[in-house]
């Protein structure tokens, strides 16, 4: 959560596969925040057991 102070922030949640993802835009246009996000959620998870 922002403080009073911060201006105006969005943060989107989703969950695949058991895991949480979440990022948090700052001043940037929702027409934007929504190409990267949909862009994030078809991105594949990295296998860190590699």
């Amino acid at each position: 959560m922002s403080s009073p102070k911060e201006k105006y922030n969005l943060t989107y949640f989703w969950l695949k596969e058991d895991v949480c993802y979440k990022v948090t835009f700052k001043e940037v246009e929702a027409e934007v925040q929504q190409q990267v996000v949909a862009a994030l959620v078809k991105e594949k998870a990295i296998d860190l057991k590699k």
